[in-house]
């Protein structure tokens, strides 16, 4: 029968090392919304963003975790890798990144027709895919 989706759309949520460092990504350069907290006693907290009508969740555990995430390469672990995000202002977002000091993996590039790519990192072994459709 499949899933009947109450709200047709994926959130995502990221267990990360650095709350602080995390928001200083995905709030503070990306321009995502703070939604608000999510006390989860005896786990950790969860900060919820908005990302469209999606949410992202960073989970920061009260218990450190073994990081296991590969900076250096993408192809090298199975599993969830990466976050892909349509975005109209490839090039402004990329300087803002590097000027917040994250790694910018792949520099934009016309992966077809009409279409750029570039692929940056939360620093922290989440890759995340920015592209761009041109209108000709």
């Amino acid at each position: 029968m499949g899933l009947s989706l109450a709200r047709p759309l994926l959130d995502a949520g990221i267990i990360v090392e650095d709350l602080n460092e995390a928001l200083r990504f995905y709030r503070d350069t990306l321009g995502f919304a703070e939604l608000g907290d999510i006390p989860l006693p005896g786990i950790g907290l969860v900060k919820r963003l908005g990302v469209g009508d999606s949410v992202l969740r960073l989970l920061e555990p009260e218990t450190p975790t073994p990081k296991t995430a590969d900076n250096a390469a993408f192809l090298n672990q199975s599993g969830l890798r990466y976050l892909t995000f349509e975005i109209t202002n490839l090039d402004d977002a990329i300087a803002d990144i590097k000027a917040a000091g994250f790694p910018v993996l792949v520099e934009p590039f016309a992966l077809r027709p009409s279409v750029r790519v570039a692929q940056i990192s939360d620093g922290h072994g989440v890759y995340i895919e920015l592209f761009e459709t041109q209108v000709p």
